[in-house]
C-alpha cells in the first residue's frame, strides 16, 4: 500500500497523518525487524571488553561479602527469570 493510500485510509478512520510520517514510521519498523535477534537470549561479550566491570564486581562482592553478594544474585536471577 502505497504511503498516500495510508493517509487516505487512516483519514477515513479520523485519524491524521503525513506522507512522511507515513515514511517515518516504516523506516523505523524495519530498523526494529533488522536487530530483533534472538528472544531470551543474553549478548555474548568478550572477556577483554568486560574486564573492569568483572574487577568492579569483584570489589563490590569483597566490599558487601560473598552471602549478600549471592542473596542480591539470586533475586536478581529470579526478577529476570533466570
Amino acid at each position: 500500500m502505497s504511503a498516500k493510500d495510508v493517509v487516505a485510509k487512516a483519514k477515513g478512520q479520523g485519524i491524521k497523518l503525513s506522507i512522511s510520517q507515513v515514511y517515518t514510521a516504516r523506516s523505523s519498523a524495519k530498523k526494529r525487524a533488522g536487530t530483533a535477534g534472538t528472544a531470551g537470549r543474553a549478548p555474548r561479550y568478550s572477556g577483554a571488553s568486560n574486564a573492569g566491570d568483572e574487577a568492579a564486581f569483584r570489589r563490590l562482592v569483597v566490599a558487601i561479602g560473598v552471602r549478600r553478594a549471592d542473596e542480591l544474585l539470586a533475586d536478581f536471577k529470579r526478577s529476570v527469570g533466570l
